[in-house]
């Protein structure tokens, strides 16, 4: 079977009426160590993530909570969820829940002007996709956007400027161009496909003058 561009591009979002938005998330507790099955975080692990964006500690406990929120969601449903966490108050600017490779992207009031950082879970622990990098770019106050792979790895795009939009159509021949590359008609595995979305989203990240860190691994 040849290689498709269709092969890499996520599946369709569900209609409007499959998602849920939910504000003012509220937890009691911040987990020093989320353990959800063998999937572990540590505290010392997200805050690196976050190295140089925030230092603020309520902050960073809101983005725990928020991982720990995807996270559990992901693997007790399997399916995406995305919260949106203001970097300089900590508030949840925003939440919404998706099918197993799409969420709702439309999540941030349109009078919101502050700055955020959006953070999702990916139920194949994979890193960006075509979609995620269009929404990210398009989004004037996404500073930062996350994501909290199932296995434990947490994948993230920072800011540096607001630049261009970047178009899906040409992520997709990028994408693909990189597939044919590491051979993925063949070789049609996880660790495969997984290296190929890394290498993808790091390509992306350069042109656009983002800072990408791929795959680091917390568990």
């Amino acid at each position: 079977m040849s290689i498709k561009k269709t092969d890499f591009k996520p599946k369709q979002e569900s209609n409007q009426n499959d998602y849920e938005d939910v504000n003012n998330l509220t937890n009691d507790n911040v987990k020093a160590l989320v353990s959800v099955g063998s999937t572990k975080i540590s505290v010392a692990d997200i805050a690196c993530t976050y190295d140089g964006v925030t230092k603020n500690e309520n902050v960073l406990n809101e983005i725990i909570k928020a991982h720990n929120e995807v996270l559990t969601h992901g693997l007790s449903k399997g399916t995406e969820m995305v919260i949106a966490i203001d970097l300089d108050t900590g508030a949840t600017v925003a939440k919404g829940y998706g099918t197993e490779t799409a969420t709702k992207f439309s999540y941030i009031d349109k009078n919101y002007r502050g700055k955020a950082v959006t953070i999702h879970n990916h139920t194949s622990s994979g890193s960006f996709t075509p979609t995620d990098l269009v929404t990210f770019s398009r989004d004037k106050n996404s500073h930062m956007s996350v994501i909290q792979a199932h296995n434990g790895k947490i994948y993230s795009l920072q800011k540096t400027k607001i630049g261009n939009v970047v178009l899906e159509e040409t992520l997709n021949s990028e994408l693909l161009e990189i597939a044919l590359k590491h051979n993925y008609e063949v070789n049609k595995d996880m660790k495969t496909l997984l290296a190929i979305y890394n290498e993808f989203a790091c390509k992306v990240a350069i042109k656009n003058d983002w800072i990408y860190k791929g795959g680091k691994n917390n568990g």
